[in-house]
């Protein structure tokens, strides 16, 4: 398994407006000389003196790494941030995230998170980084999938082949690392995730060669399944374009006040069926409401 992390025995550090503003990065401006690039010592108060004074509003990187914190939070007013550091701490959960809606990049790695969640609304997120956890399972990543494209979660207790099927959707995905977990020790490990990951160009930091991909689709029992996959994404797509068109058809309906008019009928169904000697009546209308009915479909 994967070893607790345990770092110095001081009181955890809490996430404040002081250690806020000390993590706060800026692309520090170098200049030229002719030996090449230094920073000069104006420059360098410069970023000081910016990283003192710049509103949280306008932050787009925050680097927390090895900060010895044990919960995230207070990351209240940093709206634009794009990069977030939180890697080598003692953070046991994701959480206090929500509001972080612009990030791109989150770094958890070397941390004890055992889950993965809260991650809802970050669905601009490209790159996450869990290596070196403690999560058993690969779930609760919905959210991302029309942004992820690098899944870094390698060194945790990832233990079952069949969840990284949950990745096949992802297809802006372009690398991913499972090494060390116990799923890429067994024995056609590579072959079953290129099978059915076959959109990723790194594996394990590895370049997918593309007969690679050929080899390990035509792998005889690895075969069956993906067409068994295959065929229930065509259905799965099938059903979600019927119900678009069940869709269309319904605010077709509803834009030419058809739906109006279908509840006035219903009303007056229901009014007449009350009396049972007006069934004559009742069908009577039925047949106006589908002739009416017709004319629009």
């Amino acid at each position: 398994g994967v070893a607790m992390r345990y770092v110095e025995a001081t009181a955890p550090s809490v996430i404040d407006e002081e250690l806020c503003r000390a993590c706060i990065h800026l692309l520090q401006p170098k200049e030229l000389t002719p030996s090449g690039t230094i920073e000069t010592e104006v420059n360098r108060q410069n970023v000081v003196q910016k990283q003192q004074n710049l509103p949280f509003s306008e932050v787009e990187y925050l680097v927390f790494s090895f900060k010895n914190i044990l919960k995230i939070n207070n990351l209240v007013g940093f709206d634009r941030l794009v990069r977030l550091y939180l890697d080598n701490n003692v953070i046991v959960k994701i959480e206090n995230l929500d509001h972080l809606v612009n990030l791109e990049w989150l770094d958890l790695s070397f941390n004890n998170i055992e889950k993965i969640e809260g991650l809802d609304n970050l669905t601009k997120l490209e790159s996450l980084s869990l290596f070196n956890n403690r999560i058993e399972t690969l779930e609760n990543l919905n959210a991302l999938v029309g942004s992820l494209q690098v899944l870094s979660i390698g060194n945790n207790r990832l233990d079952d082949l069949e969840q990284t099927k949950e990745l096949r959707k992802f297809k802006s995905l372009q690398a991913v690392t499972f090494a060390g977990n116990p799923l890429s020790a067994k024995d056609d490990y590579r072959a079953f995730v290129l099978a059915h990951l076959n959109h990723l160009r790194y594996l394990d930091y590895r370049l997918v060669d593309e007969a690679e991909v050929a080899q390990a689709e035509t792998d005889g029992v690895l075969q069956e399944r993906l067409q068994e996959i295959r065929a229930n994404e065509a259905q799965e797509e099938e059903n979600i374009e019927i119900a678009r068109k069940q869709a269309d058809k319904a605010a077709a309906l509803r834009s030419s006040h058809l739906g109006a008019l279908d509840n006035f009928w219903g009303k007056m169904d229901a009014a007449t069926a009350e009396s049972t000697s007006k069934v004559s009546v009742v069908d009577q209308l039925q047949d106006l409401h589908n002739k009416q009915r017709s004319g629009f479909e």
